[in-house]
């Protein structure tokens, strides 16, 4: 058994070795003595560190914590390898630190690749960690608690959680990392000791350290292409990255400063794609303050917008729910079986309970909840089922859920109805009702979120003109105007009373409109095919963008768009050649693809009972796609068979618009 477990990396159900049997009492003695026999060759280093601290009593009791809950946690095996990756990395970025970001994020690419990165082994800390990093670790986290002002509020529990670990995130070099980032910033932080209402402020402290880094990274978001580098002397030269590359620097730089910072995230969304993390900060308030690290500031309001379902913490201790939950040999999705995470939902939203009836013959251990995902059906929440019931605590409300269970597979089957659960505790149950058909006119597929808003509200006031002089200096034919600001296509009928113009144009004369705008099409009589000619109007683009010139108002693409070198009085259009009868001008605000296309193949689904049924395909003929064959109350999905990928639930208010779930 011994020779089995040390020939492999220790993956997070065998963490529970043993677990049957053990009291509450001895549970950490438990853990330390599987550690150490996971350790193997290695442990006589733990046992130096339990040796090391014999006479201090708490200092004990922190390498107690941090060996009991070492299993689990793992570093590259090849330390050699890895340290000659982050070695070139660090001198590609340091040598072209001002190189575009797409072009660095490709190099590291390539360095990763021919490195073979992907290929290195993963292997248990407690086989690797010496006795002397750990103590150097333990040392340093104590020396932080008892004299830094701002951890002054942390309790023991805390401080192991906020401060003590080793290392904040799997794969981080095992180095010292405290120490290379100790004096980061030091002059302005020193400076809040000469106000009293500051020099014991973690949340001072810690705003004033974001702002430093956020004024020095510029940080980009960016995900396409984007590899692993977990050394945070180089991450932090890397300006790119996701949210995840800069919770995790965060946390890296703010603990060597002793501040006390953790990763939250929610697994999900409940109204939108994906889910996202970011840092927490235990302010001595005893508040927890989230901020996205590096780019956003410490203050802005942090998720208020936002929908959630579930949010987790990342620990170093482990979870032992989660640890029955993966020894259960029930099938666990991804998210969870990571052992290192707790619930905090309540610290961020008011929670609600929802209780579920499982059907006859359903004979599993754990239910699960879920919420409409990317695409499909996500899990957020688990319980056990006892006695027929699952209940599904500390979760948000104005969310629809789906409780389901999943077979060895993981496929799912449902409990129930979808179900909103309402923040007075009531339930309501989204069924279709087959017998009652209702007709609407959609228009897009997925909710517009506030980039869209940003932008798509820029044509808001605009006019479409028509003239016969190239200046438009005489007779001028007025469309419009634009009266919505949402992140749909509109069509305006050009009226018969109009006459042929050779030029025809766009413009919005309102401040900071910047003539935006994605597509632009003039029609003729019965004619489906746009009219061509020369592109006139104002040329250039905002701050001489290549990717933002009046020409990708033509192209049929809605994700390119024009956006004016100057705010206001700019314009853009087509000369015809020739006078020729428009009667019919369709746009496309510059916003996300997610409107309703003419030419595109859509598909109306509604959920029936444990699938998603079809209420047929159908070609987008104008800027909006009309049902008349849905059943009412049905939870429905709209989705482009020709391209794209975000699509979002939605039922039918009483006037047929469509109400985002």
């Amino acid at each position: 058994m011994l020779a089995r477990i040390c020939a492999s990396i220790v993956l997070p159900a065998l963490v529970a070795v043993g677990l049957c049997g053990c009291r509450e009492g001895d549970r950490t003695g438990h853990y330390i003595d599987v550690a150490l026999e996971l350790a193997c060759d290695n442990r006589g280093e733990l046992e130096r560190v339990l040796d090391h601290y014999a006479g201090d009593s708490l200092r004990l009791e922190a390498a107690r914590f941090l060996i009991a809950n070492m299993p689990g946690h793992y570093s590259y095996a090849d330390s050699n390898l890895i340290s000659a990756f982050y070695s070139k990395v660090d001198t590609f970025v340091s040598r072209y630190p001002h190189l575009p970001f797409q072009q660095m994020s490709d190099s590291v690419a390539y360095i990763y690749n021919l490195m073979h990165i992907d290929r290195c082994k993963k292997i248990d800390d407690c086989k690797i960690i010496s006795s002397a990093f750990l103590i150097e670790n333990i040392d340093r986290a104590f020396e932080q608690w008892l004299t830094n002002p701002w951890l002054e509020h942390l309790t023991f529990e805390q401080f192991c959680e906020y401060i003590l670990p080793y290392k904040n995130g799997e794969l981080q070099p095992l180095n010292d990392w405290r120490d290379r980032f100790a004096d980061v910033y030091a002059d302005e932080l020193d400076d809040l000791q000469y106000c009293d209402m500051y020099s014991r402020s973690t949340f001072q402290a810690a705003k004033v350290l974001n702002n430093a880094l956020k004024r020095d990274i510029k940080p980009l978001i960016y995900i396409e292409n984007n590899f692993p580098v977990y050394d945070v002397a180089t991450r932090i030269k890397i300006p790119y990255g996701r949210c995840d590359d800069f919770v995790f620097m965060t946390n890296c730089i703010f603990r060597s400063k002793g501040l006390p910072v953790v990763r939250d995230h929610t697994p999900h969304w409940a109204n939108q794609r994906l889910g996202h993390s970011w840092n927490a900060l235990l302010a001595q308030t005893g508040k927890t303050v989230p901020f996205t690290g590096i780019t956003s500031l410490i203050g802005e309001p942090q998720l208020i917008n936002e929908r959630l379902a579930k949010v987790f913490r990342n620990t170093y201790a482990r979870n032992t729910e989660l640890v029955k939950l993966n020894n259960s040999g029930e099938y666990v999705p991804a998210f969870l079986r990571n052992i290192f995470q707790r619930d905090v939902t309540d610290e961020y939203i008011a929670t609600v309970e929802a209780p579920v009836k499982c059907p006859r013959g359903i004979h599993n251990r754990y239910a699960w909840l879920c919420v409409f995902g990317d695409n499909d059906w996500t899990p957020v929440d688990f319980t056990e089922i006892d006695d027929n019931m699952a209940c599904f605590k500390n979760i948000g409300s104005g969310v629809v859920y789906l409780p389901v269970v999943y077979d060895v597979t993981g496929r799912l089957t449902p409990l129930s109805d979808p179900f909103i659960m309402h923040a007075d505790n009531t339930v309501e149950f989204i069924r279709p009702d087959v017998t009652r058909n209702v007709s609407a006119s959609l228009t897009r597929k997925y909710i517009a979120k506030p980039y869209t808003y940003d932008y798509a509200k820029l044509v808001k006031g605009g006019v479409f003109e028509g003239a016969n002089t190239p200046d438009f200096s005489g007779r001028i034919y007025t469309v419009g105007p634009i009266e919505t600001g949402y992140a749909i296509s509109g069509e305006f009928n050009v009226s018969d009373s109009v006459p042929p113009c050779r030029y025809w144009r766009y413009i919005n004369r309102n401040d900071e409109t910047y003539c935006s705008m994605a597509d632009l099409f003039f029609y003729g009589p019965d004619s489906d095919t746009p009219e061509s000619g020369t592109i006139i109007g104002t040329e250039g683009s905002w701050e001489d963008n290549p990717e933002w010139v009046r020409e990708n108002l033509f192209d049929g693409n809605a994700l390119t768009s024009y956006c004016a070198p100057r705010h206001t009085g700019c314009w853009v259009g087509l000369d015809m050649g020739h006078p020729v009868k428009i009667s019919r001008i369709r746009y496309t605000p510059r916003a996300d693809g997610n409107m309703v296309e003419p030419g595109d193949e859509y598909e109306l689904t509604y959920w029936d009972g444990g699938r998603w049924a079809s209420l047929g395909r159908k070609r987008a003929e104008t800027v909006s796609i009309d049902y008349d064959n849905i059943p009412a109350g049905a939870l429905l999905l709209l989705r482009n068979r020709t391209k794209g990928r975000e699509e979002r639930i939605f039922t039918l208010d009483p006037d047929g618009s469509q109400h985002w779930h």
